[in-house]
């Protein structure tokens, strides 16, 4: 009878055992389940908030061209343009020929930094819009920046030459 003791005892620790693994394993199993549904909701919370921010951006990424102008604001953003570019260059021709400096000219290359992507966003819509009028208002606001920009550049080049002389 002891000997059939011992083997139900044996018997009943493995059992015990195989339970204890079984509830380890599905411990387990059920952690790694509720990590997967995590990651999969932060996902998809994600993936839905980067949508909606999307849908409410009217530039492109990564630039800042505005391609969503109308004709009316493509004309004033063109009117800023010259406005913004005429005051530098008066302010850099105020300036006598004998005390032009680096900076003063450097002014001119920040100028064009700044103003790089407002001329691009009166000049893309030209390109791209369904609209007859935003098309006409970027081919004339493209016209008048080109014009303007034509007249100053020669100012420009004359001054930084007189510059480079003086410096040399």
């Amino acid at each position: 009878m002891e000997g059939d003791d011992d083997r139900s005892r044996q018997r009943h620790k493995v059992s015990t055992t195989l339970n204890s693994s079984r509830r380890g394993r599905k411990i387990v199993a059920f952690t790694g389940t509720a990590a997967i549904i995590a990651i999969v909701a932060n996902f998809a919370f994600l993936a839905f908030k980067s949508r909606k921010n999307s849908r409410n951006r009217k530039e492109l990424v990564g630039s800042n061209v505005k391609v969503k102008l109308s004709a009316s604001e493509i004309r004033k953003l063109a009117e800023q343009i010259v406005a913004e570019s005429k005051e530098v260059h008066d302010a850099l021709a105020s300036v006598p020929v004998d005390k032009v400096k680096y900076q003063d000219i450097m002014a001119l290359a920040e100028l064009e930094a700044q103003q790089f992507s407002m001329i691009q966003s009166c000049i893309f819509p030209r390109l791209v819009s369904m609209s007859d009028d935003v098309r006409k208002a970027s081919a004339e606001a493209e016209r008048r920046i080109n014009t303007h920009f034509a007249s100053s550049r020669f100012v420009s080049l004359s001054i930084s030459h007189i510059c480079t002389l003086s410096i040399h």
